[in-house]
């Protein structure tokens, strides 16, 4: 049993990084290519809000020993998640793009250097 919340924990791990890249990619490229084509732009955006969307809809599903572990904005991250499931329309281009690039971002860096605790029901 705790072997298998830890092998979920590091699944849900990997998933978050490679969300967080392609969202970095997204943010890095913007200006150069996605805001020449009109159109590339609506698809790229929508593509950040599902890479957003994956990163917070992953981190929901950590264990708690994890998320006590490791120091990220799990309230923001949450909180995006709930925004984006159930208001998706509603999000601005320009929120989504705020938020991965002060928030999702660094918290990918630090999840980086995430410890996986012994056990995953150990209390804070």
């Amino acid at each position: 049993m705790v072997r298998e919340k830890r092998r979920v924990d590091r699944e849900l791990t990997f998933l978050m990084l490679k969300a967080a890249s392609d969202a970095e990619e997204y943010v890095a490229l913007r200006r150069e290519a996605y805001l020449a084509n009109d159109r590339l732009g609506r698809f790229a955006r929508r593509g950040l809000r599902n890479c957003i969307f994956e990163f917070c809809e992953s981190a929901s599903r950590l264990s708690a020993a994890f998320r006590a572990a490791n120091d990220l904005p799990w309230g923001e991250l949450l909180q995006m998640r709930q925004d984006l499931g159930h208001d998706y329309p509603e999000v601005p281009a320009e929120r989504a793009e705020e938020f991965a690039r002060l928030s999702m971002i660094p918290a990918a860096r630090r999840l980086r250097r995430a410890r996986f605790p012994k056990s995953p029901d150990a209390p804070k």
